[in-house]
């Protein structure tokens, strides 16, 4: 249930982004929608916001 209403919401986030279909991110299918309070409130957990940013650009550095 819960699987289907967040993939529900990417699936319209990403109609969200359709009109933009020139810009090259959009066109490739490489748009990250990250959420969370961790990446709005300045904190030690910025140390967390930056790792998801890091992680959702370039996932290659972190395959082990």
């Amino acid at each position: 249930m819960v699987g289907e209403v967040i993939r529900e919401a990417f699936d319209a986030y990403r109609r969200a982004f359709a009109p933009l279909a020139s810009v090259p991110a959009v066109r490739n299918n490489r748009i990250h929608f990250l959420n969370g309070d961790y990446l709005l409130v300045p904190g030690p957990r910025v140390a967390e916001a930056t790792e998801a940013f890091a992680r959702a650009v370039h996932p290659e550095a972190f395959k082990k």
